[in-house]
């Protein structure tokens, strides 16, 4: 399979962290760091398709006021607990 460099930036930490779960599976750190980007770009991938069906409900209308959510969401753990707004 073809495929191209890029350049990512990555802090020390994560540098030492790369290499070091690089080794332990006997892969290089290219490889190792392409595989979790391959299935991010996957658009089959369920957080697409989350984002999908959400832009896809709000072209349609099917959305809830932010402050029904709000006072939903502030509800959370008191008695007074009050159910999902639709």
């Amino acid at each position: 399979m073809d495929s191209t460099d890029i350049l990512v930036p990555l802090d020390p930490d994560s540098q030492v962290r790369l290499a070091a779960l690089a080794a332990e599976r006997k892969q290089s750190a290219g490889e190792l760091a392409a595989e979790p980007l391959a299935d991010f770009l996957d658009p089959e991938n369920p957080e697409h398709r989350q984002i999908r069906t959400g832009l896809e409900d709000f072209a349609s209308g099917r959305t809830v006021a932010h402050e029904k959510v709000s006072k939903w969401l502030e509800s959370w753990g008191t008695a007074d607990e009050l159910p999902p707004p639709q």
